[in-house]
């Protein structure tokens, strides 16, 4: 019996090393998954911004609107200007948006259309008596020489760019987001300006007196300028966590283009019951150059895989030229630019009514500086 006993064990030993099953390998541990990097992101976007813009298009087109500059296109005499230069050109409160695309991988690409658009009002009275002494004689402007003016005005800009930016290096953490950028802004401004104005005084010289009563003026201007401006700078996206990202920017621009000048006026003079009608026509182009640089940074959220959130700051300047005239057109059949031809002491009623005299700046204004900075909140959608 024992002998049975041995052999059957030795029989079920083999069988249940069989029938054990063998033990499967610990699987690794799950590492938590990776979120795509903010300069790999594609995304459409919105943005909503305030402007504060100092408008090289406004200034022209007051420049060439109260300067002698007017005058000196429309009857070639070199007369004085209607009213001084304002010098004010800065536009506070202008309102914008921007939309378009940023397509992310190993370069970027930013497809982008922006819109600015500002309204603004001038008005302004004034009140002054003039001495003058001639030979022979004193010219004075009696009591006193009132001026009034409403200037509204409706300005625009409308830019479509597109920019690559192409990274420098791809394994450091922090450098991974270096890049060079290169593109292409058109941009096109648009001015609208009504005028209103009304200037009344008399002279009197030891001799004589003359009524002169008014000067009546309305007048619409349409300006605009156009350019094409490329640039290149360099830019920097830095992710701080898998959520926040920053971005930060600086490039060089070139630009050229044209801008065209279109006024159309009435004007009455008043001699006592007598009224001198006339009228005004212009039309001017003239070729630009602008050099200037833009800088912008800006602070990104993901609230999801789907949406982020960014504010943003930017700050474009560029010094406008107006090279050279390239046509000239103009029609001028108003008494009231005759004033200043009046010899003796009659000049000094030119002056008693702000018709100003400045020395001479050529057919096209003197260069200026375009500003606009900007702030705002972007939304993006991320695909």
């Amino acid at each position: 019996m024992k002998r049975i006993a041995s052999a059957s064990l030795l029989l079920l030993f083999p069988l249940a090393l069989l029938a054990q099953e063998p033990e499967e390998p610990t699987p690794p541990p799950i590492e938590p998954e990776q979120a795509t990097p903010s300069k790999e992101l594609s995304y459409f976007f919105v943005r909503h911004k305030i402007v504060d813009w100092d408008s090289t298009a406004l200034r022209f087109a007051h420049q060439l609107l109260n300067s002698r500059l007017l005058n000196s296109n429309s009857t070639g005499t070199g007369l004085a200007a209607f009213t001084p230069d304002p010098g004010g050109y800065r536009v506070h409160s202008a309102a914008g948006v921007d939309l378009g695309f940023s397509f992310g991988g190993d370069s970027r690409g930013n497809l982008t259309l922006g819109y600015v658009t500002a309204n603004s009002g001038g008005q302004s009275t004034f009140q002054r008596t003039t001495t003058t002494s001639g030979s022979g004689s004193t010219a004075t402007a009696l009591d006193q020489v009132e001026l009034f003016e409403y200037d509204p005005a409706r300005m625009n800009r409308y830019t479509l760019g597109y920019d690559h930016e192409i990274y420098f290096f791809d394994n450091n953490a922090f450098m991974a987001g270096l890049g060079f950028r290169i593109g292409l802004v058109l941009q096109h401004d648009d001015i609208s300006l009504d005028r209103t104005a009304f200037r009344q005084g008399s002279l009197s010289t030891s001799s004589t007196t003359f009524p002169l009563t008014g000067i009546s003026e309305l007048a619409s201007l349409d300006h605009t300028q156009s350019s094409a401006n490329i640039l290149a700078g360099l830019v920097h996206r830095f992710d701080i966590t898998d959520a926040i990202a920053t971005d930060v920017s600086v490039e060089y621009r070139y630009g050229v283009g044209i801008g065209t000048h279109k006024l159309k006026g009435s004007t009455f003079t008043t001699i006592g019951s007598f009224t001198l009608p006339g009228e005004v026509k212009e039309e001017r182009g003239f070729a630009l150059e602008s050099t200037g640089y833009a800088a912008g940074i800006g602070l990104a959220y993901r609230l999801n895989d789907n949406i982020a959130v960014r504010v943003y700051y930017s700050d474009v300047s560029m010094k406008v030229t107006a090279i050279r005239v390239i046509s000239d057109t103009a029609t001028e059949q108003s008494n009231a630019l005759l004033i200043g031809t009046l010899s003796g002491s009659t000049s000094s009623l030119a002056n008693a009514l702000a018709v100003s005299s400045l020395d001479d700046q050529g057919p096209i204004p003197p260069p200026a500086y375009d500003r606009m900075r900007s702030g705002g909140v972007e939304f993006q959608i991320l695909f």
